[in-house]
């Protein structure tokens, strides 16, 4: 997800701002602690990142929080596998 190219309109950014609570929700309920090499703080960071993308994404045929919670819960998993695989690659010391 590149963030740079993620420009909101003002509906977007309303939409954003008002459905924070669904990166802490999927957070503490879709997010596998275990096996994510990631902080709190990261994870919500990059939930944010992928809210934003949901937000301009967006066009409809579902509620917005279903959608937007798939969004982030992918994102997210995605960054846990990365991060578990630099983990995984490292050699140990």
């Amino acid at each position: 997800m590149d963030r740079s190219s993620i420009v909101l309109t003002a509906e977007q950014q309303f939409l954003v701002e008002n459905s924070l609570e669904f990166v802490h929700w999927t957070i503490a309920n879709l997010i596998p602690k275990s096996n994510c090499h990631m902080e709190y703080d990261d994870l919500f960071q990059e939930g944010c990142v992928a809210l934003c993308h949901a937000a301009a994404s967006y066009h409809g045929g579902t509620s917005f929080k279903t959608y937007a919670i798939t969004v982030i819960r992918n994102h997210l998993i995605d960054c846990c596998r990365k991060l578990s695989l630099i983990h995984i690659s490292e050699p140990t010391r």
